[in-house]
């Protein structure tokens, strides 16, 4: 009766000396203040509660409340665990509109809730609002709508990079509707292929996820930007790590992949990772046409920064420019030494398709008149599409364009180190390492 709604600690007091006795203790206030409970300090007691009798008053003020205080009587919800919230939540997909629906629905309990003919319209109204949309996503995975699993597939290749999309595959192999993904790399359509295994890359801690990966590098049939996309997608976490060194132990990993798989291990945070795997697999070879060492044992040469200056102004200044000499292609490495570490420069040179920058990713144009444009997007608007590959640029028209693919693979030569010796490769890191921002 004291709490005047202003001291959060106060609240917080009387939240946890309540602890076991939460619907005694809450009675026993709602009978003392009667209908005076609606002010701010009654508000604060019937949000802190977790007696089962405190949610049907958090309803009543959930009508009334605007989009903030909407979303802290829902998010006091999340508390409550008493059967009698569904029915409670029930109620309020049909006394309210609008956001105050979705957010009942999302806090139901959709596998273990008897939905009455009026919450299933208000669902299917609700699906059908926000279809293609996060909340749509979150709405299906809550209520198990398997029969919306086809719209789900179709979500996740449209947006791959979404999280809408990300999280509509996420819900397809944890129903374990490998058949549905299955049938996309039966098509084996490169841009639906691509997209699929974009969304598939953050369910790699999955052996269902692993298997339909390993499936996919080791289809010929495939588009082999897909195939290389479905190696590094075993980068990362320590099972599908542990997956890749397995096959290389055992000789599996196709030869047109191996540079790829290496640039995997190469790029892991475990030593033993990166050690293991540059026994079953070589470093790309150098310009005299023997395999390098790994990037562990480059790392511990020492090179010459003059003649790495050399050997970058030979092999690497018709794509980037360092202090404003060279071509503005690829990123400006002029203080490249201060941004990433020796191990990382090795890493980009050798396997490219590792990281590849924001800004830089390359792109095809498929075109109505069924030519193609290859590229970098330089510019973009409503009128014009400029894009750039090395030194020549174009101009596309938007209306031209069909359809649009972003590459896997970086517009950076993956070959570059053939055409330089051991020595010069290490003398160009060192040279690169030594590229840091004048100190102030």
């Amino acid at each position: 009766m004291q709490h005047d709604g202003k001291d959060r600690w106060y609240l917080e007091a009387l939240g946890i000396g309540a602890i076991g006795n939460e619907d005694l203790y809450f009675l026993a206030w709602k009978k003392k203040v009667g209908n005076n409970w609606n002010t701010a300090g009654g508000h604060d007691i019937v949000w802190r509660s977790r007696s089962k009798y405190a949610m049907p008053l958090l309803a009543e003020l959930i009508k009334t409340a605007d989009a903030e205080g909407m979303l802290w009587c829902f998010r006091a919800f999340d508390f409550h665990k008493d059967p009698s919230k569904q029915a409670v939540l029930s109620k309020l997909v049909t006394e309210t509109q609008g956001e105050k629906v979705l957010y009942a629905l999302k806090h139901m309990d959709g596998a273990n809730v008897t939905l009455t003919p009026a919450v299933r319209i208000a669902l299917n109204k609700a699906l059908d609002q926000y279809k293609g949309r996060l909340e749509f996503v979150e709405l299906v995975s809550r209520f198990k709508l398997e029969n919306k699993a086809p719209d789900l597939l179709a979500l996740s290749l449209q947006v791959p990079d979404s999280v809408q999309g990300k999280e509509a595959m996420k819900a397809l192999l944890e129903w374990g509707k490998i058949d549905l993904i299955e049938s996309v790399l039966v098509q084996k359509k490169k841009e639906d292929v691509q997209a699929l295994l974009k969304t598939m890359r953050s369910n790699m801690y999955r052996e269902t996820t692993r298997t339909l990966m390993e499936r996919v590098f080791m289809d010929t049939t495939q588009a082999l930007d897909n195939r290389k996309a479905a190696i590094r997608s075993f980068g990362g976490p320590w099972d599908s790590e542990n997956k890749l060194l397995e096959l290389a132990k055992e000789n599996k990993i196709p030869a047109d992949l191996q540079v790829a798989a290496a640039g995997v291990f190469q790029s892991a945070w475990r030593s033993n990772i990166r050690e293991d795997g540059a026994k079953y697999l070589k470093v790309p070879g150098s310009k005299e046409g023997t395999a390098l060492p790994s990037v562990t044992m480059l790392m511990d040469k020492t090179g010459t920064i003059e003649n790495g200056k050399a050997v970058f102004t030979n092999t690497c200044s018709s794509c980037h420019q360092i202090a404003g000499e060279g071509v503005a292609f690829g990123p400006d490495l002029s203080e490249i030494g201060g941004k990433l570490s020796k191990q990382a420069i090795y890493t980009s040179i050798l396997f490219p398709d590792q990281g590849i920058s924001f800004g830089y990713e390359g792109y095809t144009f498929n075109m109505k008149d069924g030519s193609q444009a290859f590229g970098m997007i330089t510019s973009e608007t409503e009128d014009k599409v400029d894009i750039r590959y090395m030194s020549t640029q174009q101009t596309l028209d938007p209306a031209a364009i069909q359809s649009r693919t972003k590459q896997e693979t970086s517009l950076m030569s993956a070959n570059l180190q053939t055409l330089m010796t051991e020595q010069e490769l290490v003398d160009l890191v060192e040279y690169l390492q030594s590229l840091k921002k004048p100190a102030l």
